[in-house]
């Protein structure tokens, strides 16, 4: 291959890589801008540690003198670009981390005070069109290759190097490895999971690049087309397009032109037909539709370009010039088709399958035939041995999760910033007896003044009736444990005891019988209390013990005194 310089530029805008090898490769040298923010700060380090080292200084606007730690060492941090250029750093290539407003200067800066600068990767999204504009006629003067905005940044296995955004995660080396296959795609997140599915049947990555899906990607399909045609180490191309711009026709146009010579297979994955309807943006900034350029539009480029139909793993059906997928789950079939009709090998043997992996699973006591069952895998390290560990310990780890506003009972009120239970402001709700409050969250009526002490009595006789495991709460209260920890272990072995259920039934079955004579009346009603004594096979006859006797004969007499009896109060003591 003849060397870059050699190369005529085949475009009518300046485009300075001639290779895909070179858009990032082991002598690129790079300077983040804001690179203490939040997204660069944790991506950066990994980038660096990955790439060898390849960071050699970092912009924070205000932050001169502070240094970001990586496990290759420090990154020092200046105030602006003129600070790193005067400190004797060299670097040709910018990352921009920084807001949409601020982009547009960020790469005035870069511009105006490095004579090196060779690239600019932009991560920012939705840019405006004014300043997309400003940018591009800028970096257009002063011969300088603009990746993005939008976009998660460039990826050369072969080489080891990162530069920009998180493509291949946290751990890049697992899932970028060196092969013949080059990436190009709108979106960031699928370059990584599209490289994933590559080496389920044995191919590896040339080069990934994340196009970003602003209005204006400024480093487009066609530019990698020709990048991809002159790097002998790439022998298919992997696209995956989104609706909006004219970017691919333009490409394939050209191409069909002569504009540049092309005999490299593609395989395209062109994605949101449920856009098709839209006229404004959606998702990604780029991403338009109803304008011709649609994703039924850009199959139809595709597939006249392919001169084959969509393709069927069943029949895989494709051309020298490549063919179209309808998900990128096909990408691994597909690949292995396009490469075996040219005569290419795979890069290594297949890495894993694209198969259901489930860690957990829970059929239902369901009796499902075999291959509709979960079958349980081991789950990969470190979460294998963590899950072994949990699984071993006393008891259910249950899963933890915010109850704020599941039940619906308590919610914080926007307007006034304070919490409210069934409406009702906790500020309000501290004025009232705890066993009030206690039945205001299950009943969402609050007791009268009247009420107050039976209820009370009620909730107190509940509490007695219901510890007789009181020890455990107070061993842990004599040990310092918190009232959440010392009262949990009490209220969990409640669970629905026999004697909770038994007053469940016996309330629901009086107040069914009550409703069919008195409806919602509940006053005394002595013919009715008679009628219902009559039942003697209503509740059965287990005679009480002295203690319940005199606990009756209390609340009875409370009742009577507080003015609260109502014809279930008349027929208990009447049934007693």
């Amino acid at each position: 291959m003849p060397a870059s310089k050699e190369l005529k530029n085949p475009f009518p805008f300046y485009v300075g890589s001639h290779s895909l090898h070179t858009l990032a490769d082991k002598h690129t040298r790079v300077c983040v801008m804001n690179i203490l923010g939040n997204e660069s700060s944790v991506v950066t380090p990994v980038s660096h540690a990955y790439s060898g080292g390849n960071i050699v200084a970092g912009v924070h606007y205000g932050r001169s003198g502070h240094q970001l730690e990586t496990s290759k060492g420090n990154i020092p941090v200046y105030g602006s670009v003129k600070e790193v250029i005067n400190s004797g750093i060299e670097f040709d290539t910018g990352v921009i981390y920084l807001p949409p407003a601020a982009v547009n200067h960020a790469v005035s800066e870069l511009c105006a005070h490095n004579e090196l600068l060779e690239k600019i990767v932009i991560l920012t999204e939705k840019i405006s069109i004014n300043d997309s504009k400003l940018i591009r006629y800028g970096c257009q003067l002063r011969k300088v290759d603009v990746f993005g905005g939008n976009c998660l940044g460039i990826a050369n296995p072969w080489d080891h190097v990162r530069v920009g955004g998180a493509l291949g995660g946290d751990k890049p080396e697992e899932s970028l490895k060196k092969g013949s296959v080059a990436i190009y795609s709108n979106s960031g997140n699928f370059c990584t999971t599209i490289s994933e599915y590559l080496k389920t049947s044995g191919f590896g990555i040339s080069t990934i690049l994340s196009s970003g899906k602003d209005v204006y990607i400024h480093f487009a399909l066609a530019e990698f087309l020709y990048c991809a045609e002159n790097d002998p180490r790439t022998k298919a191309i992997v696209v995956y397009i989104e609706p909006g711009g004219y970017y691919e026709k333009i490409a394939l146009d050209w191409i069909a032109e002569g504009r540049f010579p092309f005999t490299k297979p593609i395989i395209a994955c062109v994605t949101g037909r449920w856009k098709s309807n839209l006229t404004r943006a959606c998702g990604h900034a780029g991403a338009m539709a109803g304008s011709g350029d649609d994703a039924q539009a850009k199959e139809a480029w595709f597939d006249q370009y392919f001169g084959v139909g969509l393709f069927n793993p069943a029949k895989p059906d494709v051309s020298e010039r490549g063919v179209r997928i309808s998900s990128i789950q096909d990408v691994p079939t597909a690949v292995s088709a396009v490469m075996k009709l040219i005569g290419e090998e795979p890069d290594f043997n297949p890495i894993g399958n694209l198969n259901l992996k489930p860690w957990f699973g829970n059929d239902q006591g369901i009796n499902f035939s075999k291959n509709l069952s979960l079958q349980v895998v081991k789950a990969i390290e470190p979460y294998g041995q963590q899950i072994e560990v949990v699984s071993k310990l006393v008891g259910a780890q249950l899963s933890r999760e915010s109850m704020r506003d599941k039940s619906g009972a308590s919610m914080m009120n926007p307007a006034t910033q304070v919490t409210e239970l069934h409406g009702k402001p906790i500020l309000e709700l501290v004025d009232f007896p705890f066993a009030a409050t206690c039945l205001f969250a299950i009943t969402k009526e609050m007791p009268t003044k009247e009420q107050v002490p039976l209820i009370n009595a009620i909730s107190n006789y509940f509490v007695a009736r219901g510890t007789r495991h009181i020890e455990t709460a107070v061993k842990g209260r004599e040990n310092g444990c918190t009232p959440n920890a010392y009262l949990a272990p009490e209220i969990m072995l409640q669970g629905t005891n026999p004697f909770f259920k038994e007053l469940r039934t016996m309330s629901e079955t009086l107040s069914e019988l009550v409703f069919e004579d008195a409806g919602h009346d509940i006053s005394v009603n002595d013919k009715l209390a008679q009628k219902l004594v009559k039942k003697d096979k209503l509740f059965g006859h287990n005679p009480a013990d002295e203690t319940e006797q005199k606990v009756a004969d209390y609340l009875f007499a409370l009742v009577k005194k507080t003015k609260q009896e109502t014809i279930f109060t008349q027929f208990a003591q009447n049934y007693i």
